[in-house]
């Protein structure tokens, strides 16, 4: 399922990023390729960039014990990229 990074953010030595899933804009017409966003698909990416190693399509909770046994601050602000 396509998908796109909405927000995103830093912490030590790991990248922190919220994705936000795609869906066809009219479905029924094979000729409008376009996607708008899907409010009902939202995952979580963890990437650490000292390891080399991500952590992805995380729900809600499963990211929110991620960051805490990773010691990131669970209420870490993630920011939209556009202004990131």
């Amino acid at each position: 399922m396509p998908s796109k990074v909405i927000k995103v953010n830093t912490y030590d030595e790991f990248i922190i990023a919220e994705r936000q899933g795609l869906k066809m804009r009219n479905p029924k017409d094979s000729l409008d390729g376009y996607e708008i966003p899907d409010p009902d698909v939202m995952d979580y990416w963890i990437l650490n960039t000292d390891k080399n190693y991500v952590l992805k399509n995380l729900d809600n909770d499963d990211f929110k014990k991620k960051l805490d046994s990773l010691k990131v601050p669970v209420n870490i602000k993630l920011i939209d990229v556009y202004e990131y």
